[in-house]
């Protein structure tokens, strides 16, 4: 690892110049001429999709699961973590090293309840890679894959502990001491994050769903600190219903194929 990448704000995640925090309420010069990439962060509304009833009555309809703001964390989450491994684990074979990381268990990954979750974020790199997940349930489908990944990060923590170099190299030295808070702080400023979105495009998601990965991604920490100040989703949708009728969304939809 270079002194470049040591120093990088995103550490130890990457980051370039043209690559800046995105946000779905604002909108950096760079991405004036993205096309539709950039109107999806620049948008201020959230969409609703409506039908009418047998009587004749405009109802919302009911969010697929995949739209729920639980399943989206979860995702957030798995990608965060995935990411994370991954570029470990690469630093770790560019460092020469002979032990690598396993993904955390699902027992931690799958969690997404705002008590549990809490709890962690304080905890520093090496502390969770050194905590036994296995404990805290008792599904034994889980429970020993979780126990098996826990020994092998220990024993990583252990190896790399005993080579300094490896550990200075792979700049696990200074990730072990950050806090996962702040750890997934520099993921959303880095361009894995944007990569991220840019994926969910591909796979041909919609814009609300582009939109909500976007929000939960930006109050992730917030919520689970249990200061999330976005508001009450349904005021902040009934002030955009009217929105939904006027020609400039109308042009919106089309862009998008709503």
């Amino acid at each position: 690892m270079n002194s470049e990448q040591i120093e990088d704000t995103c550490f130890p995640f990457d980051s370039n110049e043209e690559i800046s925090p995105i946000s779905p309420l604002q909108l950096n010069e760079e991405d004036e001429n993205n096309n539709e990439c950039s109107k999806l962060f620049k948008m201020k509304f959230k969409i609703r999709k409506y039908f009418l009833n047998e009587k004749g009555r405009k109802r919302r309809e009911k969010k697929a699961r995949k739209y729920k703001p639980d399943d989206i964390r979860k995702k957030i989450k798995v990608k965060f973590h995935k990411t994370l491994k991954l570029i470990m684990n690469n630093n770790l074979k560019t460092a020469g090293s002979r032990k690598f990381f396993k993904y955390f268990p699902q027992s931690f990954i799958g969690n997404i309840t705002q008590k549990f979750n809490l709890k962690y974020l304080d905890y520093t790199f090496k502390e969770l890679l050194l905590t036994d997940f296995s404990l805290s349930h008792d599904e034994s489908r889980y429970k020993r894959a979780d126990y098996k990944n826990y020994l092998t990060n220990k024993n990583t923590v252990k190896y790399l502990e005993e080579n300094n170099l490896i550990s200075i190299n792979s700049g696990f030295d200074l990730i072990k001491d950050m806090k996962y808070k702040d750890i997934f702080r520099s993921y959303l400023s880095s361009k894995h994050f944007k990569n991220s979105i840019k994926e969910l495009q591909t796979k041909n998601e919609d814009s609300y769903y582009i939109q909500e990965y976007i929000r939960l991604s930006k109050n992730y920490l917030e919520y689970f600190s249990g200061n999330d100040t976005t508001g009450d989703e349904d005021e902040i949708n009934d002030e955009i219903n009217n929105y939904l009728l006027t020609d400039e969304f109308d042009k919106f939809r089309n862009n998008f194929g709503i």
